[in-house]
This record gives structure tokens, C-alpha cells and sequence, in this order.
């Protein structure tokens, strides 16, 4: 006789499939908490100006080419492309040249030229000229051509290691001779002009004498060794975009390098500043900057017409430079570093001196200054 057995579920079976149940609905449960965060988080980034910054160091995302910035340069120059981000009227074009007119601004241009025609009397002339705004106006203490209150430290701090004129310092080695031409509130138009209309220091010419020595005579005529050019902060203010603003860095060593072809041009990196929402654009600038500063030689074209002089000579060579001073402000997290920019924007005293002990290396690199 056969006997049948009826199987019955065992309790640990029963237990797995009861497991089994309770996490599907705990995976259904973190999928739909998932997607309505996701769903809150476009709603709130739609109505927010507020963007997560991006004010550390990137890795190099871009690509360029020459031909690409020669393009760049005829849409905004020759075709009158909208520079700026959107299409409302925000930005100059970079490469008008524009005479500034806010209050004592033409003091502040006569003392940058009187400044300048003071270096070109001396026959070494100078190894570092810094031309900018506020902040490199900053550097000596005063906005827009007057002095800032409790700022006399500022000046104090640049003197320390740029002077004009005087050879050595109190510890007996040589100082870097410097000078800071900067304008509060200018944009890149704004430097155009002044380096078209006075600013650059003239080439020293020995004086008429029989007596005159031979190193004179044999004098390069070089008066400025290095351009540091630290600009275009006001432009983002201004809603430029990353095109217009690239090209009109790319014009301002173009003209400095028709001007003085032996000089070697620097380009300061755009500082982070505190408002977040401009920081992704400033970043996308330098990144911009950083990528043509490093095309290698093969990379050069004489056929490409916007960037070569009347002889065919290619004007973005290897004294163009660039120098990115983001981390020295930035260290990471949420803000910039305070204590070295104050409100947000301009460097205090300390920053200056940050800034300084980073510059120097730089330019014994690149002129085997002492």
C-alpha cells in the first residue's frame, strides 16, 4: 500500500518569503522618497540664482585650438556677437576700447601716468608692471585714485617686495622693481584705453652726453620685463560671457605683444569671489585661459589672421603665461578664505602678501629676476 504525504511549509520557509516581501516594499519605499527629492530638487533649482560654486582647482576640462580662438575672436570682433551670457545688453565689447567715467577717474589715470613716465627715466626699467582694477589699485592702498582708510598697510605690505626704483631692502637683498597701475571699478575695455592712451611706460632714452657709457648705448630698450595683467572680475559682475571675456584677455596680450614683443605677458587668473552664482564662470575662464597658455608650439598657425602681426609672426608664443592664484583664496568648503579677503572680493593685506610670496617664484621662472 502506497501512502501519499502532503508537503506542508516549513516555518523558515515561511520566514524567507516574509523577508523577501518586507524588502521589496523597503526598496519601493527608498525608490519613491529618491525621486520626490530628486523632483524638489529641480523645483528649487529653477527658482534659486544659487549655485553649488566651483571655486577649487578643476582638472582641465576644456580642449581648444588656435583656429577655434581665431573663430571666437571675428564672431564677437568683425560680426558683433552678443558677448554677453544672455541676450540683454550687459557687456561691453572687449575690443572698443572704452575711457573710464566714474568720479576721479581721470585722477587716478593721471597718477598711473605719472607713475609710469617716473620707471622710464631709470635705464633697468622695470621687471614686473601689474595693470588692473580695484584690486590691483589695492595693492597700494587706494580706490579709484584715493587713499582707503585703514589701509596704509596695504602699500607697506607691496613695498616689501616691489619698489620702483630702490635697489635693496633692509635685509640687504634686492627688492623685485614693480609697479601697480590699477583703476577701481575698470573692466577689460576700460584697460584697453589706458594702455593705448598713457599708461605704458615709455623706452628710456639715455641722454645726450659724450660722456655716455657704453651699456647705454648697448641698452636693449626693454622697459618692462614682465606685464601681470589681473582684470576682469567686473566684467562677470557685468554678465559678460566666457567667450567674450577669453577673447578680451587674448586682445589685451595681442596689443602688449605689438606693443613690447620682448616682454613677457601674464595673465592672472579672475579671483573667486564670495557672490557663488558668478564662480562656475569664473572658473570656466581661467580654464579657458589655462588651455591656450599651454597649446604646445605645433599647435601655432601664421595663417590664422587674428593672431599673428603685419609680418606673419605669431603673437600667442611662449612668454604668453598664465597663473592661477584660485588657492591661494579658496582651501575648499563652502566659502573663500576670509581672513584674506574680507568682504568677498578684495584681498586684505595678508592676501596681498599670499599672493606676493606665490608672484616672485613665478617671475625669477620666467626672467632669472634675483
Amino acid at each position: 500500500m502506497t501512502t501519499t504525504t502532503t508537503s506542508m511549509p516549513s516555518s523558515s520557509s515561511s520566514s524567507s518569503s516574509s523577508l523577501r516581501l518586507v524588502s521589496i516594499v523597503s526598496l519601493l519605499a527608498v525608490t519613491l522618497f529618491v525621486t520626490a527629492v530628486s523632483f524638489n530638487k529641480i523645483d528649487n533649482d529653477e527658482t534659486s540664482d544659487i549655485s553649488t560654486p566651483s571655486l577649487s582647482r578643476r582638472s582641465l576640462q576644456q580642449t581648444c585650438s588656435y583656429s577655434d580662438l581665431n573663430d571666437k575672436i571675428s564672431a564677437i570682433r568683425d560680426f558683433g556677437e552678443n558677448p554677453c551670457m544672455d541676450d540683454r545688453e550687459c557687456c561691453s565689447n572687449p575690443f572698443v576700447p572704452i575711457k573710464g567715467s566714474i568720479y576721479n577717474w581721470d585722477t587716478a589715470f593721471a597718477r598711473n601716468q605719472d607713475l609710469a613716465s617716473e620707471t622710464s627715466r631709470k635705464p633697468l626699467g622695470l621687471e614686473v608692471l601689474f595693470w588692473g582694477d580695484s584690486i590691483v589699485e589695492g595693492m597700494i592702498g587706494e580706490n579709484v585714485g584715493n587713499d582707503v582708510e585703514n589701509k596704509a598697510d596695504y602699500l607697506t605690505t607691496f613695498q616689501n617686495y616691489f619698489r620702483p626704483l630702490e635697489a635693496r631692502n633692509r635685509v640687504g637683498r634686492p627688492y623685485t622693481k614693480g609697479l601697480a597701475l590699477g583703476i577701481g571699478g575698470d573692466r577689460i575695455p576700460h584697460l584697453l584705453w589706458r594702455i593705448q592712451n598713457g599708461e605704458m611706460p615709455p623706452v628710456y632714452q639715455p641722454p645726450e652726453t659724450k660722456k655716455r657709457r657704453r651699456k647705454q648705448l648697448l641698452w636693449s630698450g626693454t622697459p618692462v620685463e614682465v606685464f601681470w595683467i589681473s582684470v576682469g572680475t567686473n566684467d562677470v559682475y557685468d554678465g559678460c560671457s566666457v567667450d567674450a571675456l577669453l577673447v578680451g584677455f587674448v586682445n589685451l596680450v595681442l596689443e602688449l605683444r605689438k606693443l613690447r614683443p620682448k616682454a613677457t605677458i601674464v595673465v592672472n587668473s579672475i579671483l573667486p569671489r564670495d557672490q557663488l552664482v558668478f564662480n562656475d564662470q569664473i572658473a570656466g575662464v581661467n580654464e579657458a585661459l589655462q588651455c591656450y597658455a599651454n597649446l604646445p608650439r605645433s599647435a601655432r598657425d601664421s595663417t590664422l589672421n587674428n593672431l599673428v602681426d603685419e609680418n606673419g609672426n605669431f603673437l600667442l608664443d611662449d612668454k604668453f603665461k598664465f597663473f592661477d592664484a584660485t588657492n591661494i583664496f579658496y582651501k575648499g568648503g563652502d566659502d573663500i578664505e576670509r581672513h584674506l579677503m574680507p568682504d568677498g572680493l578684495h584681498p586684505s593685506a595678508e592676501g596681498f602678501e599670499e599672493w606676493f610670496k606665490e608672484i616672485r617664484p613665478q617671475l625669477i621662472k620666467f626672467n632669472h629676476i634675483l
